[in-house]
């Protein structure tokens, strides 16, 4: 049995950032894979779509599970830590 691979676009690529103030529903972001660029407003990251692609696609690390809390252990009595 195959598993399937993500789709290697830019929304699924580890250094696209999604970009509001590109577009509101998220379809623009920019690329953090390499350093800005300079633009007419100085140092940019470049502006990609999301369903864009390149070469250089890595997957998205998968988030860290939270350690689990184990609760203190209790002294039952004083006496025994001497």
């Amino acid at each position: 049995m195959m598993i399937p691979l993500p789709r290697q676009t830019c929304n699924s690529c580890r250094y696209y950032r999604p970009e509001l103030e590109l577009a509101p529903i998220a379809d623009e972001g920019r690329c953090h894979r390499h350093p800005p660029q300079i633009g007419p407003r100085g140092g940019e990251w470049p502006e990609v779509d999301a369903s864009d692609w390149c070469g250089e696609w890595q997957p998205q690390p998968r988030p860290t599970p939270p350690k689990p809390e184990y609760p203190q252990p209790q002294i039952i009595h004083e006496d025994l830590l001497s």
